[in-house]
């Protein structure tokens, strides 16, 4: 999958190193707030680098957001493409292509508003990091760090049932405060079972960085 890419043998010595720093002296916690006794919580989350080189790690996949998952939308453009190609199928028996070729363009036409919006909705997953991209003119970038989220929630809708799409409903804590919450859907980023294994991974990494980080609970 995305972060699970390592043999069986480097995973079994990744777990056992990880048990090995879970279980040594850890970071005192006060208030849910980090603190390191001399370093901050900034040098550890970012390797001591500055802002501009913020320890998000490696790309490991890019998406944009299938069609399908925009559901209404797809709804209406699916059947009225298929009835226009019937249309322009029709007029080719008939002979008349100029009328045909119309109507087969107009059917490609119709699906270019959602191919804009998929375009445009992309979503980034780093080593440590989520990152979702929006909009064009009116663009919009949100960032989730992986030791921030609390939950991560496998979801489908009646629609997604018609659409054959998922979502995974994540629920990360803003700027390290457990006492604010917010949720934010990842739509579409593959088929179903892409998502179910997304979100067991997504999930368990999240566990394993709040761990690392030394008394940040889940």
């Amino acid at each position: 999958m995305i972060w699970h890419k390592d043999s069986d043998k480097d995973r079994s010595q990744k777990k056992q190193r990880n048990l090995h720093e879970w279980t040594t002296p850890a970071y005192h916690v006060k208030n849910e707030r980090l603190e390191t006794n001399g370093a901050s919580f900034y040098d550890i989350t970012t390797n001591n680098q500055p802002p501009n080189k913020r320890s998000r790690g490696e790309l490991l996949l890019e998406r944009r957001r299938s069609i399908r998952s925009f559901h209404l939308p797809w709804l209406f453009v699916a059947p009225m493409s298929v009835i226009l190609f019937l249309f322009a199928a029709v007029l080719v028996l008939q002979g008349a292509w100029q009328e045909a070729f119309l109507f087969l363009l107009l059917a490609i036409v119709v699906w270019l508003p959602l191919a804009i919006l998929s375009y445009t909705t992309r979503y980034r997953i780093y080593e440590n990091r989520i990152d979702i991209l929006t909009g064009f003119f009116d663009y919009r970038e949100e960032s989730i760090w992986l030791f921030q989220i609390r939950d991560a929630v496998f979801a489908r809708s009646r629609l997604d049932w018609v659409t054959n799409t998922a979502s995974v409903l994540v629920t990360f804590e803003m700027d390290g405060n457990s006492a604010i919450m917010r949720k934010l859907p990842l739509i579409g980023l593959g088929n179903i079972r892409f998502m179910q294994e997304f979100r067991d991974e997504l999930f368990d990494v999240a566990i394993q960085q709040r761990y690392l980080l030394k008394g940040w609970r889940m």
